[in-house]
């Protein structure tokens, strides 16, 4: 949007250009000798030329002044967004780490209670191996190797780097847990 601001300098521009070839003109006339030209018109000539350059003057002082608000009140728009952005990026970090952690609680409370079953289980059939015939190995499900499975598997989802050369590696202990998130 073009406003009476945006037209002022080249205004003044065009005013002084004018001014000036007036004064050259008259300049030129009286130096030729022109009776119709006076000393007079010559100091009215360059009192214009030094009334348009003033204005030329103020008008680009206000020009720099209208740019540098625009720039200051873009930065400030910027630095708004930029606030408002963040406080919504970091309300949905904080919702998904708040439920993260409950479903971690709630993943070492089942573990818990696995190896619990499984011992008590396992000392109810009198048995000290946790081999079944028929049905393989009964896995404990350690809550802090689950954990580092999930997140080794999270990050290497998300692309991000795991801290291992293979990540499959740390999954493995844990695998038999992880068969549904893994995929």
């Amino acid at each position: 949007m073009t406003t009476t601001d945006d037209r002022e300098l080249p205004g003044a521009q065009v005013a002084l250009a004018t001014a000036k070839a007036h004064l050259a003109e008259v300049h030129e006339k009286v130096t030729a000798g022109d009776p119709s030209v006076s000393g007079a018109d010559l100091v009215a000539a360059e009192a214009d030329v030094r009334a348009a350059e003033m204005f030329e003057v103020g008008a680009r002082q206000r020009d720099v002044a209208r740019q540098e608000a625009e720039n200051e009140r873009a930065i400030e728009a910027a630095r708004t967004r930029l606030q408002e952005e963040y406080r919504a990026t970091a309300a949905e970090v904080s919702a998904k780490a708040a439920a993260a952690l409950g479903a971690l609680t709630e993943l070492i409370d089942a573990c818990a209670n696995h190896e619990a079953r499984t011992q008590s289980n396992l000392a109810a059939a009198k048995m000290t191996e946790r081999k079944l015939l028929g049905f393989g190995i009964l896995h404990t499900a350690e809550p802090v190797a689950i954990v580092d499975a999930l997140r080794t598997e999270a990050l290497r989802r998300a692309g991000e780097p795991t801290g291992f050369p293979h990540p499959h590696q740390a999954v493995g202990p844990v695998a038999p847990f992880l068969a549904d998130a893994a995929r």
